[in-house]
């Protein structure tokens, strides 16, 4: 039990850093993961109390960890859905997520006025159970399963919703996709499935690994949850733009904000703006900033981006990268320059990033591109 001990330890720990927010990003999405940390500490700790024989020594702490335990898949969710959403206020409806949980709680309480007695014998002689407290139990086991999974796959959609989302916004992706969210969600499914073969299937070789792999995972979602970065870094007006261009761009169709002779226009005041600035150069160019650089409302210069030119704010940036990719690897003058150069002379910030991007424009690798068209 010490492995699993030093898990609660460290999930309770990381649960208070990440509500005391030291890196003061995202508080409202900050506090709902650290819900979510500390109700798996706590469905962990119930593990701990239950072997421990905790329970039979203090029988009324059993039940208040169940509670945490149908909080947990909420939390997971609305963390999810404020790290990836520009809005930084608290709304009170995400309070409705939790009306399970005090279902539960109202359905849970004839449970605590029993005495210590009669609880102890409920953990020693199951058999004594009534109907209605084996009907208790079987709920709680199913439900928290299934809301378990719904939540994890709502939060799955929601993270790649957002790496959809951003690439109307920026042109480099990597510092905000929020991969790891994904690591995250699949540590928990990880944790979820190897709790199943606790409760249920008893697979030998999975419960030797269950404790180790949840001290690792706890270490690992740490490590993601403490090195997070902003990722909408913007003015509160400019975020209301965000959300807007976010909502439209995911309808079925977008709303006419410029006419279409006035799109052939703009269209070509951009091109000329961005072949004479080169302006795409900027390895941190996001849609805010060029729209800034041309004098263009936000919404504005993302419908022209789209609709003009059939493209999102991130290929259409990359389009200009490439070009330019093009021209230095066949230039005599930067013949100097090595794949990591020339990655950083065209506005990127990935050699991984160029590459991928390089051979999806050209069916080649840069170097294969080069090689390919040398004299």
């Amino acid at each position: 039990m010490v492995i699993e001990t030093l898990t609660c330890g460290s999930l309770l720990l990381l649960s208070i850093l990440l509500i005391s927010n030291p890196l003061k990003l995202k508080t409202i999405a900050n506090r709902w993961l650290s819900l979510l940390i500390f109700c798996i500490f706590c469905t962990l700790i119930d593990m701990v109390l239950t072997k421990s024989g905790t329970y039979i020594t203090y029988p009324h702490l059993k039940g208040l960890s169940e509670l945490f335990m149908f909080a947990m898949a909420p939390a997971l969710y609305l963390s999810v859905l404020y790290f990836t959403s520009p809005d930084h206020d608290f709304k009170s409806i995400s309070l409705f997520h939790f009306l399970p949980c005090l279902i539960f709680l109202l359905y849970q309480l004839p449970y605590f006025f029993n005495d210590a007695e009669s609880k102890r014998l409920m953990q020693t002689h199951t058999e004594a159970l009534t109907s209605t407290d084996n009907y208790r139990v079987i709920l709680l086991t199913f439900a928290i399963k299934v809301q378990f999974l719904i939540y994890w796959l709502l939060a799955f959609l929601r993270v790649k919703k957002h790496q959809k989302n951003i690439r109307f916004l920026a042109s480099d992706l990597q510092p905000i996709h929020l991969h790891w969210l994904y690591y995250l969600l699949f540590f928990l499914l990880a944790m979820y499935l190897l709790w199943l073969n606790t409760v249920y299937f008893h697979l030998e070789f999975a419960g030797k690994i269950t404790a180790p792999a949840y001290l690792l995972a706890s270490f690992f979602i740490a490590y993601y949850a403490l090195k997070q970065k902003e990722v909408f870094a913007y003015s509160e007006p400019m975020l209301k733009y965000i959300r807007e261009i976010f909502e439209s761009e995911n309808q079925q169709t977008l709303q006419a904000r410029v006419a279409d002779d006035e799109i052939c226009r703009k269209k070509k005041e951009i091109e000329d703006f961005m072949i004479s600035s080169e302006i795409y150069l900027n390895p941190d160019l996001s849609l805010p900033s060029l729209s800034t650089a041309l004098g263009y409302p936000v919404h504005d210069l993302s419908y022209v981006i789209n609709k003009g030119f059939n493209q999102n704010f991130y290929q259409f940036i990359n389009a200009y990268r490439l070009n330019r990719a093009k021209t230095l690897l066949l230039s005599d003058a930067h013949k100097h320059l090595n794949m990591v150069g020339i990655t950083y002379a065209c506005g990127f910030n990935s050699k991984t990033v160029f590459n991928t991007a390089f051979k999806k424009l050209t069916g080649k690798t840069p170097s294969e591109f080069k090689k390919a068209n040398e004299k």
